[in-house]
């Protein structure tokens, strides 16, 4: 039997020098900074501890550690290129044992799933725990200190860690285990912040759910885009940057 008494600690990692959708941390969603409404959303999930705002030592994040403040997280700040360091050294100086993986463009993560992985990963021991059946933007990962330090140290190309959940997935290194939604949603529905279609997506959705913007899920949200297909076309043309083969994402000596 595991531990069931490890600290959690959700991590997410911003910054502001984003270069397909600039400072989009810092865009409007209705009347609030999307890593605002991101926080908040995030300090729904009942089994994490602590939520840490993780940016970069750079003089342009300065506003992101205002916003921590403000809002009344935990702050870290350290490498703008490198996000695994980032994660790991944060992780490291708040004693985390798990740490739930969130990143800034994530507005619309799941905080039920994020619950049940959370579960999942600390009583099965698993060093990894993936969410499967999830729409394009709300699948985030739970993974134990040792990956993360593990990833941190001994990748070959530091800089690639920013996609990070390819790492995650090499089985060869880590004991991965998965839980699965039950939600059933079009496939096409994207829900990340890269582009402007993004931000006209994400506000329209909260435009709609203002009125319990404190309460409304994601599978609230699926329900809104099935009976509104008009809206998934705002941003479903829009593709990933890179692929997993485009990049090296070789851990060395392990």
């Amino acid at each position: 039997m595991q531990n069931i008494k490890q600290k959690v600690g959700t991590i997410i990692v911003v910054r502001t020098s984003s270069k397909r959708l600039p400072n989009k941390a810092l865009c409007k969603i209705i009347d609030q900074e999307s890593i605002t409404v991101l926080i908040n959303r995030m300090k729904r999930i009942k089994n994490s501890n602590q939520i840490i705002l993780a940016t970069s030592t750079d003089k342009s994040d300065d506003v992101l550690e205002k916003i921590a403040i403000k809002e009344g997280v935990s702050i870290y700040r350290g490498s703008l290129n490198n996000v695994a360091l980032r994660y790991y050294e944060a992780a490291k100086k708040f004693g985390l044992e798990q740490v739930v993986r969130i990143t800034g463009d994530a507005i619309m993560c799941d905080e039920i799933m994020l619950e049940k992985a959370i579960e999942n990963q600390i009583l099965t021991g698993s060093d990894v725990t993936f969410i499967q059946n999830m729409p394009y933007g709300t699948a985030k990962e739970v993974f134990n200190f040792k990956t993360i330090e593990t990833i941190a140290l001994k990748a070959e190309k530091p800089e690639n860690t920013e996609y990070l959940e390819w790492y995650l997935e090499n089985n060869k290194i880590f004991n991965i285990s998965f839980i699965k939604s039950n939600y059933v949603f079009d496939k096409s529905i994207r829900l990340t912040l890269d582009f402007e279609e993004d931000l006209i997506l994400f506000n329209k959705i909260f435009e709609y759910f203002k009125i319990d913007i404190d309460k409304f899920t994601l599978y609230d949200v699926l329900v809104f885009l099935k009976n509104n297909p008009e809206i998934v076309k705002i941003n479903s043309h829009l593709t990933p940057k890179f692929s997993r083969n485009d990049l090296n994402l070789n851990i060395k000596n392990v």
